[in-house]
């Protein structure tokens, strides 16, 4: 008999929350904006951080509430809501009596703050170089994030409204459950009660054989039975196999990813090629005190998959008018494409879509060897890493081929990797892609630009084309991303000396724009160090300094470096404009890095 199911929900876990996150981040602001704009014995100060304490703290003792009031935690969330209201007044009152300016909604700074606080929720996000900020700069942050806060707030009442009008409040949700856990009792009595009823009648069936030549075939029967009384038939089922796949890609520059398994849904790679080759893999064990996962077992060895026109209802996997279908070559077996074990402790799925020219090495590393080199796969070859290799150059970007993201499971709740949900692949070049470009501080000033020199700082560092790019995709222990290496540089250039420009609006001739945007085509690099850019203005060198934390590139992503040239001729690093593809299945448009 199951234990009566508890009817108290979980209360706090309020920590996680979004809206908390953000009334952190707009506590912190204004401690440091109150006690560095303000002066010392203002009750000003006072007033407004007790205002944004108050938006935090309710949250904290409304979410702990939860468990016992939903009528407590309305009260202490609308308390938070309208704290943050007050503050809120109180940043436009500092603004307008000091004669700065609350950023219009059209205005590029406040576009740029509202893209950056929708996707950055931690407090260090925000304190990075705050000093170097302006309190018109800062004020307009908090009134931005403070506007974030209250949209999810009125979502967040919304749904607690909600669930108290179709769950009831706490003495509901007790009858409900007391009146529940009685009627499971009556009916698994009266389950019982059959059970036995028909096993007493077996059992005396089945005693009548235990006489003459039947009796030994009598007692196995009978105890047999016996057994069974205490177990449900649930126990015994065979576990439940499911087939699902997807894979999907997205190119590097385009920023709306839909996963999904169909030509409408995302970007097909389809469009790029028609073969792609995956690797499957799944743990059956997994020990907690080094959280390493092994027992590796294969699910799918070099699987070829060919995109199939036309082949609509044809297959067992598909209902739509195209699909990736399992085609092997000529001479291999046809791998089912069930592959679903749901008492695997973990999966791992990874592949690249075959290249125009030249080919991907696969090798494996066996974690019980000696010399610790790769080497061709065997069938129960006790490996514990996969690594692809490619030749490749930057130059023939076409040419090289999509690597993917390792998709990885343990089935953890939540996770939208869950057993039996579709394997949804996502695929990149092993290129990064670099410009800089040039913005003027007053543009109707004539400004020449010559010479420029975008180059590594290290001493005889050298930006790479080309080379060795590897993937390495872990199969068993604790790991469970991908890393990626490049060595072996056969080609390399000393500096970026051809600038992204951007044309004036009346500037409409399309194949003058298009020879004015440049990118350069790069291998990845990490840990390069920082860079420099020289560059004449107006006839004078200048010099720009851009520090090495922004200067790693991963493959698959896109870097815009812009340089503002200031009204006397000066140059400095202004912004860090990263586009790319979300390898993690979360959709973003741009991640934005802004130095203000």
């Amino acid at each position: 008999m199951e234990a009566p199911k508890t009817f108290l929900p979980k209360g706090g876990g309020y920590e996680n929350l979004t809206v908390y996150k953000k009334a952190t981040i707009i506590y912190d602001l204004t401690f440091y904006f109150t006690n560095r704009f303000l002066t010392k014995g203002d009750r000003t100060i006072d007033q407004m951080v007790q205002a944004a304490r108050s938006g935090k703290q309710n949250i904290a003792e409304g979410s702990a509430a939860s468990s016992t009031s939903s009528e407590t935690e309305l009260k202490l969330m609308n308390v938070a809501r309208a704290s943050m209201q007050e503050l809120l007044v109180d940043y436009e009152d500092y603004l307008r009596v000091r004669n700065l300016l609350l950023w219009p909604l059209q205005d590029e700074r406040a576009v740029r703050t509202r893209e950056f606080c929708k996707t950055h929720t931690e407090v260090a996000h925000y304190m990075t170089d705050i000093e170097r900020r302006s309190d018109e700069a800062l004020a307009n942050i908090a009134i931005t994030l403070i506007h974030q806060f209250d949209n999810m707030m009125g979502k967040l009442l919304d749904r607690l409204q909600t669930d108290f009008v179709e769950k009831g409040g706490i003495r509901e949700q007790m009858t409900a459950a007391r009146l529940g856990y009685r009627n499971e009792q009556k009916d698994h009595i009266a389950k019982l009660e059959a059970e036995n009823h028909h096993l007493k009648a077996r059992i005396a069936e089945l005693e009548q054989k235990l006489k003459g030549p039947m009796r030994l075939i009598g007692m196995i029967s009978l105890m047999g039975l016996m057994g069974l009384m205490s177990c449900s038939k649930e126990q015994v089922e065979e576990p439940v196999l499911q087939e699902a796949i997807c894979f999907n890609g997205g190119l590097q520059e385009n920023s709306d990813i839909t996963a999904g398994t169909r030509a409408e849904e995302g970007t097909p790679l389809s469009d790029l090629a028609n073969t792609f080759q995956v690797w499957a893999f799944k743990n059956m064990s997994y020990e907690e005190s080094t959280e390493s996962y092994a027992a590796l077992q294969e699910v799918m060895h070099d699987y070829t998959v060919n995109w199939r026109e036309n082949s609509a209802n044809t297959t067992t996997s598909n209902s739509s008018g195209w699909e990736y279908v399992n085609q092997q070559p000529s001479g291999r077996t046809e791998q089912s494409i069930k592959y679903w074990d749901l008492s695997a402790k973990a999966y791992k799925f990874f592949g690249y879509v075959l290249p125009t020219t030249g080919a991907v090495e696969v090798e494996f590393y066996k974690s019980n060897g000696t010399d610790g080199a790769y080497e061709a796969y065997e069938v129960n070859g006790n490996y514990s890493k996969c690594r692809m290799s490619f030749t490749t150059d930057a130059r023939e970007e076409a040419a090289a081929p999509y690597f993917s993201k390792l998709w990885f499971s343990n089935n953890s709740p939540g996770s939208e990797h869950i057993y039996p949900s579709m394997v949804k692949m996502q695929f990149f070049k092993p290129f990064a892609k670099v410009r800089f470009m040039f913005k003027f501080a007053a543009p109707d000033e004539p400004i020449l630009i010559e010479l420029p020199h975008f180059f590594p700082t290290n001493q005889g560092r050298q930006i790479h084309l080309s080379g060795t790019f590897r993937l390495i995709y872990p199969l068993t222990g604790d790991e469970t991303k991908e890393s990626w290496e490049t060595e072996d540089i056969t080609y390399a250039m000393a500096a970026f000396t051809q600038d992204y420009y951007e044309a004036a609006a009346n500037e409409t001739d399309e194949t003058v724009l298009a020879n004015q945007k440049h990118w350069y085509t790069v291998l990845p690099a990490k840990n390069q160090g920082a860079y420099t850019l020289t560059v004449r203005v107006n006839g004078e060198e200048r010099a720009c300094y851009v520090p090495a934390e922004y200067m790693d590139w991963l493959p698959g992503y896109s870097y815009t470096y812009i340089f503002k040239v200031n009204e006397d001729g000066g140059v400095k690093f202004d912004a860090i404009n990263i586009a790319f593809t979300d390898w993690q299945g979360n959709t973003e448009k741009e991640k934005i890095v802004y130095n203000w």
